[in-house]
């Protein structure tokens, strides 16, 4: 299985949303590949606040890092995937 989870953070990384198992045995690695991290996570929930606070702003500034309303689309599937 450590070369299926290589392969699923590999493709999840791609920007991939999944993948298929064909063993049930494959499940748990391919949802921990597929799932967003507690880093992840907190990223998508300030992207999503700071375009709350500012509606019209087509860029701005979170964490040190320039966003766009493309971030704010790819916040919101994260946040949707998340448990």
């Amino acid at each position: 299985l450590g070369q299926l989870a290589r392969r699923a953070g590999a493709s999840a990384a791609d920007g991939f949303d999944g993948m298929l198992a064909i063993h049930p045995a494959q499940v748990e690695a391919i949802n921990r590949a597929f799932s967003p991290g507690d880093e992840e996570l907190a990223f998508a929930r300030a992207v999503v606040a700071g375009f709350a606070a500012q509606p019209g702003a087509a860029a701005l500034q979170v964490a040190g890092r320039m966003v766009e309303r493309l971030h704010l689309a790819r916040a919101q599937q994260i946040l949707a995937r998340a448990p």
